[in-house]
């Protein structure tokens, strides 16, 4: 039995695809959203929705955080240091906005 895909699966086969482009653009995501005219909004809302299905599966899209020497409180580079549940997050002036933004959420749900 041949089974035709429906319109959602072809819909999230899209975004998936969407994503994973952006996350290897180099591109920041408000610049790629700007130049394949998509808006913001709907591409956070897909990402959310995509994490929550794939979500305890190998390879869930999340936006990769680079690694870099652990933050202490004497980093001068960092304008702002959250800490919470023994994680030290420090943040500058070249943390790109969207990164902010996820870290905000999660830590707000984290709280």
């Amino acid at each position: 039995m041949n089974k035709k895909p429906s319109n959602a699966q072809i819909r999230h086969a899209k975004w998936v695809s969407t994503i994973k482009d952006c996350e290897t653009s180099g591109l920041s995501i408000s610049e790629y959203c700007r130049q394949h005219s998509l808006s913001r909004n709907a591409y956070y809302y897909r990402l959310r929705k995509i994490n929550s299905i794939v979500s305890g599966q190998a390879g869930a899209l999340e936006q990769p955080v680079p690694e870099k020497k652990p933050i202490t409180e004497q980093d001068s580079n960092a304008q702002l240091i959250i800490k919470t549940g023994g994680v030290v997050i420090g943040i500058n002036n070249d943390t790109p906005t969207e990164l902010v933004s996820r870290i905000l959420e999660l830590v707000g749900h984290a709280g």
